[in-house]
């Protein structure tokens, strides 16, 4: 029996709670896709990531949510590098973008789409994503009784506001 640790990806490869892992298969994973490039920048954004979570950037403090933390983010960069990768037909972003703001989630995938424009994009996400970021839209709603029903994206833009 195959036994995955929770701190590690799917291959059980990579320690998704060590930021210098990932970053290190992010690196190797872009010098793949782009055998010229060098990644200081990368490497830049990997240190501001970790400095921002952990509250040694000025003017943030630390960010203490049990889920969107530093290990969330590691896991969802280093699954978009090997998107890129793997250039799979589906791909399935379950809360993925819920961290990035409406500019950021529009500018990665529309980098999703031109970089793997036959792919097929479903996202599941507690909010709406911005208008235009796909082509359909289902959005479920909850009665009060509890029970759930399809509707517009309208009543969960208000929602959001």
């Amino acid at each position: 029996m195959n036994f995955r640790r929770s701190d590690f990806d799917v291959t059980n490869r990579i320690n998704t709670t060590d930021p210098v892992c990932v970053q290190l298969e992010v690196v190797r994973i872009y010098r793949n896709l782009y055998e010229r490039a060098k990644a200081p920048t990368l490497d830049r954004a990997f240190d501001d990531m970790v400095a921002l979570y952990r509250g040694h950037y000025p003017g943030y403090l630390r960010c203490d949510t049990e889920y969107h933390d530093l290990q969330h983010s590691l896991d969802v960069t280093l699954a978009m590098a090997r998107l890129l990768i793997h250039r799979p037909r589906a791909i399935i972003l379950d809360d993925a973008l819920s961290a990035l703001d409406e500019s950021a989630q529009s500018a990665l995938l529309a980098r999703l789409r031109s970089e793997l424009p036959n792919a097929t994009v479903v996202s599941l996400a507690q909010r709406p994503a911005p208008l235009g970021a796909h082509d359909r839209h289902l959005v479920l709603h909850r009665r009060a009784d509890n029970s759930a029903f399809m509707g517009s994206h309208a009543p969960a833009l208000a929602d959001a506001k």
